[in-house]
């Protein structure tokens, strides 16, 4: 299933391939070109409210700044993706957070330029960025309760 992606106050899809060329019939629908990017991602299932992406919001960006690998280029551009129908039972739901990142060079320290993308795809790259030790704890909180 292909995720509906708010980014601010914008909503978008991937075009798909077998549509490339095509126009939209209302002009209020907009096609534009997005370069590819790297993201770490935090995948949660639930009702995807603001309360939830800000909680989420705060847990990626501490496991961005705890682990050495990646590091966070732009902590305002979050996206938010959306994979259900209306009509998705809560605990099916399936939703990401994620915040564009860099891969850092590990010999000087340095972060590198944007991934080069070979052909012309303009697909987003998803990163994973493992959940840490105070994930599980607030998990262990909740079972004692």
């Amino acid at each position: 299933t292909a995720p509906f992606v708010m980014e601010g106050s914008k909503m978008f899809i991937r075009q798909p391939g077998n549509m490339y060329g095509c126009q939209p019939k209302d002009s209020s629908i907009q096609i534009e070109e997005r370069t590819a990017e790297i993201y770490a991602m935090l995948e949660f299932p639930g009702i995807c409210t603001n309360a939830e992406i800000d909680r989420k919001k705060e847990l990626l960006k501490d496991t961005i700044n705890e682990q050495k690998k990646y590091v966070l280029t732009d902590d305002t551009n979050m996206v938010v993706l959306q994979y259900n129908a209306p009509a998705t039972l809560p605990w099916r739901r399936k939703n990401q957070i994620g915040f564009p990142v860099k891969l850092v060079v590990e010999e000087t320290g340095e972060t590198t330029d944007e991934k080069e993308n070979d052909d012309d795809d303009s697909s987003t790259e998803e990163i994973a960025v493992e959940q840490t030790e105070p994930v599980a704890k607030e998990e262990d909180e909740k079972d004692e309760e």
